[in-house]
């Protein structure tokens, strides 16, 4: 199954939960713009979009981020608004019958944030003193979530298992891109779950999956992401951080692993340029060569089965060349 045909399914059993959540988040995004809480809004702003790709609400995703950019503009944080610019304009779709008008709209956006930038930085303009304590708005953001947790908690731990599950597929499936997007969202979507810690597990699950189909830097990725999350006061804390530290062993070493197959294809691919530079071969014909097996085009196997160089003698040449060197030294 293709992450577009997931989404359909998703958007099918769960799309009118998306919409409505979807514009809760947006207009709470809004609200905390609108009161200066920038890093917030960005955060609830951007979830609001993940939302709206599995809601209803189609393309106005791309209108939400639009939107709030404006918002951020219009309240004095012109780089706020550049970030959202930057992000939304990524997710503008050639293939949609209002692409060329809604390009139009976030260029025209674009030259506005310009112009606010140039006079910010021409007036050197820091905006400082009105700006909401750090802790005033991770209680302002602790809050929002707390209530979305109550009031939808039990609809989100049964979406967020749905991607977890989903995540695993594709990753089993070597559909790894699918497999991190679905991820990341489950770790968004169980923010606002019943799950609560087991969160964590779902991260340490993804990141055994990810080594499991020998993606060890995604599995490296999810186990840096777990053990951070882990509670010092949780009665299983310490039960945890081991078998966190366990499986961080294992990456260890399979990343280590892949070094030295790294290292030990290195030392092979100079061996045969070696080889091909002390034999009948053109310098054009050694550069083609070389750039095909660097670039995986082909492998050194498919090499010394089409190419009839003796691998003996090929893996031989360059000890033979530091042997001398040695000596001479």
């Amino acid at each position: 199954m293709s992450y577009e045909k997931f989404i359909e399914e998703v958007t099918e059993k769960y799309g009118d939960f998306f919409t409505e959540t979807a514009n809760t988040f947006f207009e709470k995004a809004v609200e905390l713009a609108e009161d200066e809480k920038y890093e917030e809004s960005i955060q609830i702003g951007k979830h609001a979009v993940i939302f709206a790709n599995y809601s209803h609400l189609r393309y106005e995703s791309i209108y939400i981020i639009g939107m709030l950019s404006d918002v951020y503009l219009a309240n004095n944080e012109p780089e706020k608004a550049d970030d959202l610019f930057r992000y939304g304009i990524q997710l503008l779709d050639k293939n949609n019958e209002d692409y060329e008008k809604n390009i139009d709209q976030f260029l025209d956006l674009k030259i506005r944030i310009e112009k606010e930038l140039k006079e910010r930085k021409k007036r050197h303009i820091l905006s400082q003193d009105n700006i909401a304590t750090t802790k005033n708005k991770k209680r302002d953001l602790q809050q929002f979530t707390e209530q979305i947790t109550k009031e939808c908690g039990v609809v989100f731990s049964v979406i967020a298992t749905l991607f977890f599950e989903k995540a695993v597929e594709f990753a089993k499936n070597e559909k790894y891109e699918e497999a991190l997007l679905a991820a990341r969202h489950t770790i968004i979507l169980a923010n606002y779950s019943k799950l609560g810690y087991e969160r964590v597990y779902l991260l340490g699950m993804l990141s055994q999956a990810y080594l499991d189909n020998d993606q060890l830097e995604m599995a490296n990725e999810f186990f840096t992401i777990g053990i951070q999350l882990l509670n010092k006061n949780d009665e299983n804390y310490d039960s945890d951080v081991d078998q966190f530290l366990d499986l961080k062993i294992i990456i260890e070493k399979e990343l280590e692993k892949k070094k030295g197959a790294e290292r030990e294809k290195m030392k092979q691919l100079k061996q045969i340029r070696t080889y091909l530079c002390t034999s009948q071969y053109t310098e054009d014909e050694v550069c083609i060569i070389m750039e095909a097996l660097e670039s995986g085009e082909i492998t050194i196997d498919e090499f010394f089965k089409h190419s009839n160089a003796p691998r003996d003698k090929v893996f031989a040449s360059i000890e033979h060349n530091n042997g001398k060197e040695k000596n001479e030294v």
